[in-house]
């Protein structure tokens, strides 16, 4: 009974995280006849696990008009291991390197003159609708207009922020937790 749960555990991650398509690892564990190579698979998604958890960090697009923000906060990912892909300055360029890089997540300005940070939500959600975008908004009073609510960004964030709670939040957007939208936030 134990060795089926372990089975179905290591066909769970090797689905997942490896793409193998689930008859292949069937007929592969079939094949196995030794408790030996049970142990010694169960061993591989541990520490492929750990491994993954400890040295995987999310990949993001840093989208803001001004140069010099955008180049800072690159930096300061880049410092924490976060991968930045590629800087853009207006929501049309963050669809084209969206569209070109597939990060993991996209962290954009939300005021940004000609194509806004709506621009390219929108943009970004028609390409993927499971896309994970952090608006980031330097408004004194957190205003942010109705239909970027109904966008459904996955974070909104105001400026000037805290590096370690931005990290915190990439992190935790990358894996796939939910952030819950302030609705207080919402322009009458």
């Amino acid at each position: 009974m134990i060795q089926t749960f372990l089975l179905k555990l290591v066909i769970v991650y090797f689905r997942h995280y490896r793409q193998i398509p689930l008859q292949f690892l069937e007929s592969q564990i079939s094949n196995f006849v030794s408790k030996i190579q049970l142990v010694y698979l169960i061993q591989t998604y541990f520490l492929n696990l750990f491994i993954l958890s400890a040295f995987m960090k999310p990949t993001v697009l840093i989208i803001d008009d001004d140069q010099e923000t955008a180049e800072i906060m690159s930096d300061l990912l880049s410092l924490r291991s976060i991968e930045v892909l590629a800087l853009g300055y207006d929501g049309k360029k963050a669809v084209e390197l969206y569209q070109k890089h597939s990060p993991d997540v996209v962290m954009m300005d939300y005021w940004m003159p000609e194509f806004d940070g709506l621009y390219g939500l929108k943009g970004i959600r028609d390409i993927d609708s499971e896309a994970k975008v952090i608006i980031i908004t330097g408004s004194a009073d957190h205003e942010c207009s109705e239909e970027l609510f109904e966008s459904k960004p996955s974070a909104i964030i105001q400026k000037p922020f805290d590096t370690n709670k931005l990290v915190a939040l990439i992190d935790k957007i990358s894996l796939g937790d939910t952030v819950k939208v302030n609705a207080k936030t919402k322009k009458s």
